[in-house]
């Protein structure tokens, strides 16, 4: 039985929102508590480059990723279960497999990769959820 299933999308990215809601609808009609994440990039990661992101630019994305998240859940709406949004903050497949950890996900549906990895069969985002995630992992294809 699946109780938590988590769906990583790129909020920037319709195809990536297309492909995991398409996967998922074999497993609308679970009670499952469902985890829609965003990992938003940290500035300060990128390094001596982050002095070239304009001032407030965090705050802004995460307003914006917000509606988008509130969109994707109202789109869902055949589905019974519980539904909770996360933003996340950090490296995609690391804060990604720790929600995983934190809601003990059963599930993890992730897309396989963006328009701009067309050419590869598997995003590397993808691909390090899937090699170390605790749960299955399901790997939407466009």
């Amino acid at each position: 039985m699946l109780n938590n299933i988590i769906l990583a999308v790129d909020a920037y990215d319709a195809d990536s929102w297309s492909m995991v809601r398409q996967s998922f609808q074999p497993f609308i009609d679970l009670d499952a508590t469902i985890h829609i994440a965003h990992v938003v990039p940290k500035t300060d990661a990128l390094g001596p480059l982050s002095q070239f992101v304009p001032s407030g630019f965090e705050d802004k994305h995460r307003e914006e990723v917000k509606e988008k998240l509130t969109t994707m859940k109202t789109s869902l709406d055949g589905y019974k279960g519980k539904i909770m949004l996360h933003q996340l903050a950090g490296n995609v497949h690391v804060e990604i497999l720790d929600l995983a950890s934190k809601v003990s996900a059963d599930l993890i549906i992730v897309g396989a990769y963006g328009e701009e990895l067309k050419d590869y069969h598997l995003g590397p985002k993808a691909a390090r959820i899937a090699r170390h995630a605790t749960c299955s992992v399901f790997i939407a294809r466009p």
